[in-house]
């Protein structure tokens, strides 16, 4: 630790830390650990204290030095070397190296003089089984009691290696090769947070009049999933559920609501900052190198944990019918996963986020976005998830949603607004509904800055409160509270004709990608409007959820025709 200091070293990793022997409290025999914990900034990682001392004393011994105690791990639980908890709790916990690494460098910003210890529980396939450590430490224990001072560690360690038949040694070698693998991830982890080289992010484009701004500040931040998608497409026109095989094609692409904005962004020419979540699989090596110029920084890796994964059954026509997903990763992007990331929200001029996140990270972000003063787009993707800022209170921190009319529905049920329409089936319908809808979410636009409402093959509509004559204003930047808002009205967009359908997935989020990269360049609503249609178009021309030929072009595309409708 003194030599690590002495150099600039701020991460430092071990095995185990020496702590309180057994019977301290009449030999005094506490270790020189303890006393330079308390007087060193550095941070120790290790796999906790050794099993063969006094774990509850040593925990209390550094809380008396003002040493940061904390588990690397979802619980408190504070291991003990050979197993992973040790029956005491830890004062805190971090759930990941970045969250660590934060931890850090809060440390190294208030300038303490005491160091810090970050626990690493031994990864489960290598630890001891528990009541054979604890025997085979007793009897070493007891044999060692005519040695004293430092020979009384090497001696025991030595015998329980011996008594366990060599197990302890390969649980040693496991937990140090594991403590070194996540002392390096935490100093990684530090290094992007604390290097001024590590918030540079490299152009993708060279700059023209289509391309957006470069630097980091104006970089947009989307919070959602990351999902692998399987499409199965049925090519038979008729087919039953009857557990008959059908003839069709199965794809593997790459979805997440959250990930398709993201990707989508970048090729748009924007340069969004992901925060997402994924488990340790070959599906998240895919996902991750499917598009390389979206960074990784945001990206949380759950060891052990399957990447998201949806499949989706679609007819002929390119139409879902049915899907089934395997959701569970998204509890892992947490508040503190989030939290590591507060700067880069703060300095977005938007953030967008879908609702497959758990309740209280959509809260926590909405309320640090609001506090900061940072626009939020909110993406419900389905019925369920539409209403989730609404249901605790946090609606007003929302200053753009875009539902279709099945999660409009579900929203303006929740806010007992009335009921919203039946879908159009004919374009003739469009008209009347889009009355309707205007007048059901009028009480809604005074507090929401604009409504994207999506339909389909007919569209989509943009409701909004503007002043007569600036109807097609630019949405960004979004006016402080208290300006006039003006009268409701909406913007209807036909949709754009397509020669072909293959599939519907990811036109949606196309669709919304090519509005909010137009919006950052601070263009009217109808050209936002136009380039939205655009990259929709793209997407269903192709099976992937975002294609490869999505590009900054559609920015530029031809002024699309939109109606005006007031109440």
């Amino acid at each position: 630790m003194v030599v690590a200091h002495r150099v600039g070293i701020p991460i430092f990793v071990t095995g185990g830390i020496g702590g309180v022997h057994r019977g301290a409290q009449t030999t005094m025999d506490i270790s020189a650990d303890l006393t330079e914990l308390g007087r060193t900034p550095v941070c120790v990682v290790c796999a906790g204290v050794k099993s063969i001392l006094d774990v509850g004393r040593t925990l209390e011994y550094l809380e008396t030095q003002g040493v940061c105690v904390s588990v690397l791990g979802l619980d408190a639980r504070f291991p003990d070397f050979f197993t992973r908890n040790s029956g005491f709790l830890a004062p805190s916990h971090v759930e990941s190296p970045g969250l660590a690494a934060l931890m850090v460098q809060k440390r190294a910003e208030l300038s303490l003089d005491s160091g810090m210890l970050i626990a690493v529980p031994i990864p489960e396939e290598h630890e001891a089984e528990g009541h054979l450590i604890k025997e085979a430490i007793d009897q070493a224990v007891e044999e060692a009691a005519s040695i004293s001072g430092r020979d009384v560690t090497p001696f025991i360690l030595s015998r329980v290696s011996e008594i366990t038949a060599g197990q302890s040694l390969k649980s040693n070698i496991g937990l140090i090769k594991n403590n070194a693998k996540t002392g390096s991830q935490i100093a990684a982890e530090f290094a992007r947070l604390t290097s001024p080289a590590s918030r540079y992010v490299p152009p993708i484009q060279e700059s023209n009049s289509s391309s957006l701004e470069t630097e980091d500040s104006a970089r947009p931040v989307v919070v959602g999933g990351s999902i692998v998608d399987f499409v199965v497409t049925v090519l038979e026109p008729q087919f039953e559920f009857t557990g008959r095989t059908h003839s069709g094609t199965v794809t593997q692409s790459y979805g997440g609501v959250g990930r398709n904005l993201a990707d989508a962004l970048v090729r748009l020419g924007c340069h969004p900052f992901l925060v997402s979540a994924v488990g340790s699989d070959s599906h998240a090596s895919a996902l991750t190198a499917h598009n390389p110029k979206l960074g990784r920084e945001g990206l949380r890796v759950v060891s052990k944990e399957s990447t998201a994964v949806y499949c989706v059954l679609l007819d002929q026509k390119g139409e879902a019918l049915m899907g089934v997903g395997d959701m569970a990763m998204h509890e892992h992007i947490t508040p503190s996963h989030i939290h590591q990331f507060e700067d880069e929200l703060r300095r977005a001029p938007l953030v967008l986020m879908d609702g497959n996140l758990s309740q209280r990270t959509i809260n926590y972000t909405l309320d640090l976005c609001s506090e900061a003063g940072v626009p939020v787009w909110y993406e419900p993707t389905d019925m369920r998830k539409a209403v989730k800022p609404w249901l605790e209170g946090r609606g007003h921190a929302v200053t753009f949603a875009s539902p279709n009319l099945h999660e409009l529905r579900a929203l303006c049920s929740l806010l007992q607004l009335g009921e919203v329409g039946e879908a159009p089936t004919t374009s003739q319908d469009v008209p009347h509904l889009v009355q309707h809808v205007l007048g059901i979410t009028a009480p809604l636009l005074q507090h929401i800055h604009a409504l994207m409402v999506t339909m389909g093959r007919f569209g989509f509509m943009i409701l909004r409160r503007a002043p007569v004559g600036r109807e097609n204003d630019p949405l960004l930047p979004v006016p402080s509270r208290g300006e006039v808002e003006g009268e409701p009205v909406a913007l209807y967009f036909s949709a754009v004709t397509t020669e072909r359908v293959v599939s519907v997935s990811g036109a949606g989020d196309c669709l919304t990608a090519g509005f909010v990269a137009s919006m950052m360049r601070k263009e009217k609503v109808g050209r936002c409007g136009a380039a939205g249609l655009a990259a929709a178009s793209l997407s269903l021309d192709a099976m992937p959820a975002v294609p490869e030929t999505l590009n900054p072009g559609v920015l530029d595309a031809d002024h699309h025709v939109f109606s005006l409708v007031r109440l």
